[in-house]
């Protein structure tokens, strides 16, 4: 047998969380929260805070004996006092089992059946009785006489014969989970009680105690025996671990280490403002050159030939075939017997004339990213902090720059559109729509939903882990009860 101990769950890590404290979520937020969990996930995740603060309270209740001092000297009075503080938890309880029963099929099934839930109020109702059994006792009634009394024998016979039959249904079905072992150890009180103002032999109560209750709690603490609160912790941890490596593996969740940090910039985009240098070759004023004086005279072979350069056409026999600024004049000077006339300034001017030159514009490099937020904040159950601590991923604004100011020093990682663009808000949204904003969005909200998982596991192993931590502790004082009994 596998049992957990006190021990572990006071001790944490970063995917498994340190149990300090309980509650119902109070997370408020001025920026855009991304943690878009399902109703019915929300409402496990409160449902389970309550039942851990619940669980704490029982813990904190068993440690000052949970009675036992009180009924091993028979003082009624202080028993009755013991029994108040039940009685509020035990209010509480049946405010728990009404959250969980309430719970989406697909969530927590062993915590929400209905004949569990019933069959826990039930036993529940067993105390109450008890309760108000010990508070009608008239306290100038010897205790002798109040025992012997026809009236008390009925109503604690009558008590105690629900009690059995009730948890004779718990064994059969086999209930040790986190909600009804919450009632195992005050049950195994209440009957020693029972017992005792009937006139059980002090065997009788000690062989009860630890054959049905040191039994049913110490199977409750095994962890190796499924649908155990042990057990479902241990699954829960299990759970929390891979979700863990999968926020890691998540972009976003890399991105912050899974740590909880301020103003990261992530997905980002740019937009460089560029036109380059552009050169058009221009038919139209390859016009053959003439004189001032021979407007209307005939071309000369000068000007065919330089017609010919700027066309990068054939001019007699040899074959041009490169542009002005790249033509061999030995070629043209061996070809044509009259092209000694043509001088480089002839070409070049012909290349002015036909090749229209744009020089490049370089204009804004904007830059764009989406700034997140991962929170890991300890949530609240009806104003009480509870030690649970609760991540969320929010999205605080968009942050528009420049390249190479303080928010974007440089551009690793960032996806960069490089075109001509005069209009700044066709630039930016180019940038919101590009494909690395969209990418990161969506690993933002996959992270948002992988936190959701994670934040719900860690109520589960407080909630488990809080009624274990109570359960050893009223293993104890039950011991110390067998004991005074033998």
């Amino acid at each position: 047998m596998t049992s957990l101990t006190r021990r572990m769950f006071l001790l944490g890590s970063s995917s498994t969380m340190t149990i300090q404290a309980v509650g119902r979520i109070s997370l408020a937020s001025t920026a855009v929260s991304l943690l878009s969990a399902t109703q019915a996930r929300a409402w496990v995740t409160v449902a389970l805070q309550g039942a851990s603060m619940i669980a704490k309270m029982i813990s904190d209740y068993h440690k000052s004996d949970g009675g036992v001092g009180a009924m091993s000297v028979a003082n009624y009075e202080l028993l009755k006092v013991a029994l108040d503080k039940l009685n509020d938890i035990q209010t509480k309880l049946t405010e728990i089992y009404k959250l969980l029963a309430d719970l989406p099929s697909q969530f927590d099934e062993i915590l929400k059946r209905e004949n569990t839930r019933l069959l826990q109020i039930k036993l529940m109702s067993v105390g109450v009785g008890y309760r108000q059994a010990l508070s009608i006792r008239d306290a100038r009634v010897p205790e002798y006489e109040w025992r012997s009394d026809p009236k008390t024998i009925t109503t604690m016979n009558a008590l105690l014969l629900r009690l059995k039959e009730q948890r004779e249904q718990v064994t059969v079905m086999n209930l040790l989970d986190p909600a009804t072992a919450l009632i195992a150890a005050d049950l195994g009180f209440i009957e020693a009680n029972l017992m005792n103002i009937l006139g059980y032999s002090r065997q009788a109560i000690h062989e009860t105690i630890r054959t049905i209750y040191i039994s049913w709690i110490d199977a409750i603490l095994d962890a190796d025996r499924v649908g155990s609160t042990a057990n479902y912790v241990l699954t829960a941890k299990a759970r929390l671990d891979e979700l863990w490596k999968k926020a890691l593996a998540n972009p976003v969740g890399a991105a912050f280490k899974m740590t909880p940090s301020e103003g990261l910039l992530l997905g980002c985009t740019g937009f460089n403002d560029y036109k380059p240098e552009t050169r058009e070759y221009d038919n139209s004023c390859a016009e053959p050159h003439r004189d001032k004086t021979e407007l209307n005279g005939p071309a000369t072979r000068r000007d065919t030939i330089l017609v010919a350069l700027a066309k990068e056409d054939t001019a007699g026999p040899g074959e041009i075939g490169a542009r002005a600024g790249e033509f061999s004049f030995d070629h043209v000077l061996n070809a044509h017997s009259n092209a000694h006339s043509i001088v480089e300034s002839d070409v070049i001017e012909v290349a002015r004339r036909c090749e229209l030159v744009e020089p490049a514009r370089i204009g804004p490099k904007d830059r764009s990213g989406i700034a997140f937020e991962l929170r890991e904040t300890e949530a609240v159950y009806d104003g009480q902090p509870t030690g649970i601590m609760i991540f969320e991923i929010v999205q605080t604004n968009e942050v528009f720059g420049l390249a190479g100011d303080a928010n974007f020093p440089t551009d690793s990682g960032c996806q960069i559109a490089v075109e001509s663009q005069w209009n700044e808000d066709i630039r930016r949204a180019t940038m919101q729509n590009m494909a690395n904003r969209k990418n990161y969005e969506q690993y933002a909200r996959e992270l948002a939903q992988i936190i959701d998982e994670i934040n719900m596991e860690r109520c589960r192993i407080a909630y488990g882990g809080r009624t274990i931590i109570g359960c050893e502790i009223a293993r104890d004082n039950l011991i110390r009860l067998m004991e005074y009994y033998r």
